[in-house]
């Protein structure tokens, strides 16, 4: 992998949805192990289509995301925003059109101007929602979201980077289409570390995020 300058890319590769399967088959090839990176992509693919299939013609609510703290945006081509719109959102972030690493701050008219009907407060850099909510109200923030309480912190490593975002898939879509997206998460999140982990689910604490000790 370093002598073909593979990690150069690896990054842009996990930013798309159908880049990272791409990149699971790869490294599978690299690997001598195609069978159980297809075995995975298998899964991660017939989810992809659960959800797409329970959103499908739905009306796409506004989404922002960001990390910890209510005025840093996540960068607009970040994964997140793939993963927000294969729920059937439609991710705000993508308004914005400057960019930082791996976000920009924003400023309250920028915020106030996206008002967003959710929130998703990122499962790497996060806060609890209480803290999250007072930080809005001390700066004065006002959006839907806000009003009425559609706030939600993703678990961590349930949004990027790992395959457990096919979990946070799941969990997005539910959030913003209830109606339709009714996934049982606490069976879907057991059949995945069964699965892949081998343990149970409960065995294992995701501490990726700086409010949890």
């Amino acid at each position: 992998m370093i002598r073909d300058d593979f990690i150069h890319d690896l990054h842009g590769k996990i930013q798309r949805i159908d880049g990272y399967l791409g990149l699971v088959r790869e490294l599978g090839e690299r690997a001598g192990r195609p069978e159980a990176a297809e075995r995975l992509t298998t899964y991660i693919g017939d989810r992809l289509a659960a959800v797409s299939s329970a959103v499908e013609g739905c009306r796409r609510p506004r989404v922002y995301y960001s990390m910890g703290t209510p005025l840093f945006a996540l960068n607009a081509e970040r994964f997140e925003m793939d993963l927000v719109e294969a729920a059937g959102g439609d991710p705000v972030n993508r308004r914005i059109e400057r960019a930082g690493k791996p976000g920009v701050n924003i400023t309250p008219e920028e915020f106030a101007a996206l008002n967003p009907e959710y929130i998703f407060i990122s499962g790497f850099l996060s806060a609890p929602v209480s803290d999250y909510l007072a930080a809005c109200r001390r700066q004065g923030l006002s959006a839907d979201a806000i009003e009425n309480h559609q706030v939600y912190t993703m678990p961590p490593g349930w949004d990027f980077g790992n395959p457990r975002w096919v979990l946070g898939l799941s969990a997005i879509a539910s959030t913003l289409h209830p109606e339709r997206a009714r996934f049982d998460l606490a069976a879907e999140q057991e059949g995945f570390y069964r699965t892949f982990y081998g343990t149970d689910a409960t065995a294992v604490l995701g501490n990726r995020s700086f409010y949890r000790p």
